[in-house]
C-alpha cells in the first residue's frame, strides 16, 4: 500500500479531457477537438454513437454532434474505459482488461433492465470497468508476486483473494477500495 504512489497514470490526452469535462466554462467545442487530436479515442467515439445501442436513423459523423448527442457524462465513462485499455495494453494484462470490459457491459446492461437513469446506467458501466483496480495495481506495483500468486493458486487450486490476503497483507478488493 505504501508503494501506490508509483501507480501508472491515464494518458496525458485523457486526462486533459477530463478536466475539461469537469471545468464548468469548457463548450462542447472545446471537447470535441481536444478528442478528435486522438486517432483512436475519435473513431471509439464515433463507431460508440453509431452502434445499436444508440439506434441512431442517421450515421453521426462530426466529433461534435458525437459528444452532444451522448453527453459528457457517457464520453467521461468512454474516456475511463479507454484510458484503462491504454493503461492495461501489455499482453500480460490482457486478461485483465478484458474481465474489466465484460463486467463493465454485463453491469451496464444490468442496470438499463432495470432503472431509466442514465447516470445509474453510466455509473454502472465505470463500476464495472473499475472493479478491479486492485489487480491493477497489484499488476504494477508487484507483477511478479502476482504472478506468483496466479501460479501457486492455479497449481494448489485454492482461492486467489485468500492467498493474496495472506502473502502480501491486503487482497486486492481491499486495495481498491483504499484507492477509491
Amino acid at each position: 500500500v505504501k508503494e501506490i504512489d508509483s501507480l501508472p497514470q491515464f494518458p496525458e490526452n485523457i486526462t486533459a479531457i477530463q478536466r475539461l469535462i469537469i471545468e464548468k466554462k469548457s463548450e462542447i467545442s472545446d471537447i470535441a477537438r481536444k478528442i478528435s487530436t486522438d486517432p483512436a479515442l475519435t473513431a471509439g467515439l464515433l463507431k460508440t454513437v453509431n452502434s445499436a445501442l444508440y439506434s441512431r436513423p442517421n450515421k453521426v459523423d462530426n466529433i461534435f454532434e458525437a459528444v452532444k448527442l451522448l453527453g459528457l457524462r457517457s464520453v467521461s465513462n468512454m474516456l475511463y474505459s479507454y484510458g484503462t485499455e491504454k493503461l492495461l495494453k501489455l499482453e500480460h494484462h490482457r486478461e485483465l482488461y478484458d474481465h474489466a470490459h465484460r463486467v463493465a457491459f454485463y453491469s451496464f446492461t444490468l442496470a438499463r433492465q432495470v432503472t431509466k437513469s442514465k447516470d445509474i446506467i453510466d455509473d454502472a458501466y465505470v463500476g464495472g470497468i473499475l472493479h478491479d483496480i486492485g489487480k491493477i495495481i497489484f499488476s504494477a506495483v508487484r507483477p511478479e508476486l502476482l504472478e506468483k500468486i496466479r501460479h501457486f493458486t492455479s497449481e494448489r487450486d485454492i482461492a486467489p483473494g485468500l492467498f493474496e490476503e495472506l502473502s502480501a497483507g491486503y487482497n486486492h478488493a481491499e486495495i481498491g477500495a483504499k484507492i477509491a
